[in-house]
């Protein structure tokens, strides 16, 4: 953890559930009220760093790449595509080494495999198409 977040969980404001992956952080509060003390509380803990807050709208909530469906007591997943997404990714003929191209096609379909469960193919659907780039998922 940071030292901001060693000192929250010290004085025992750390939320029950609080995950953190590189810049964002994922947090279940009781309500907004209290996400709202939480964000103020990482506010004054270090005067640089700056939070901002997203919260659930019509039982859905963007993060990192998956939009998450509160269905409780469950959380269904999907991808989520920003709206400014421009869908531009490593063009196949460009003048790069082969090992980042296959690497491209290798982290998507991994990606796919792993976080999405709503899946656009069946399994046997991303099974071919897993064997036609030459991957092995789990």
């Amino acid at each position: 953890m940071c030292s901001f977040e060693d000192k929250v969980d010290q004085d025992g404001k750390l939320p029950s559930f609080y995950r953190r992956y590189v810049d964002d952080t994922f947090t279940i509060m009781p309500d907004i009220a209290s996400a709202g003390i939480f964000l103020d509380t990482l506010y004054h803990c270090h005067p640089s760093a700056k939070f901002t807050m997203e919260v659930e709208r019509n039982s859905s909530l963007p993060f990192i790449g998956i939009e998450l469906f509160n269905l409780a007591p469950r959380i269904k997943t999907k991808v989520y595509v920003k709206p400014t997404n421009m869908d531009l990714l490593l063009h196949y003929q460009s003048h790069v080494d082969n090992r980042y191209k296959c690497s491209l096609i290798t982290t998507r379909l991994t990606y796919i495999h792993t976080y999405i469960h709503t899946y656009i193919f069946d399994e046997a659907g991303l099974s071919l198409a897993t064997q036609r780039a030459g991957v092995d998922l789990p």
